[in-house]
């Protein structure tokens, strides 16, 4: 029984991987700027190489995230003057602080000693 019940959990991961790599691999597909990642991901496919390919859906991955990281930030700013932008910067390291003396605190109290 226990075998089931990892088995039903580790499917959803798996399909959700493959779901995403064939995302990945779908929009670079169909963008014309990228025919040299294009040529690479044909070659990978075409060899079967499984850690070619991996490493390029990964750094495809990691590319969307950070350009979606970075539009974020772009319209943060362009809605907020300088001094928001700072004002909310300080008020994210305060809160940070906090959490990490609460954090310490609390090991402290618990007995596990520093961080």
């Amino acid at each position: 029984m226990a075998n089931e019940g990892e088995k039903v959990q580790e499917q959803p991961v798996a399909e959700k991987k493959e779901v995403q790599v064939l995302s990945v691999m779908n929009s670079i597909l169909s963008r014309p700027e990228d025919k040299s990642r294009q040529e690479k991901i044909k070659k990978a496919k075409k060899a079967e190489d499984d850690k070619v390919f991996e490493s390029l859906v990964r750094k495809e991955i990691s590319m969307e995230r950070r350009q979606k990281r970075e539009s974020v930030h772009k319209r943060l700013e362009a809605h907020l003057n300088p001094q928001e932008v700072n004002h909310h910067k300080t008020a994210l390291k305060g809160v940070l602080r906090l959490f990490t003396a609460i954090q310490q605190r609390r090991r402290e109290v618990l007995g596990t000693g520093a961080i």
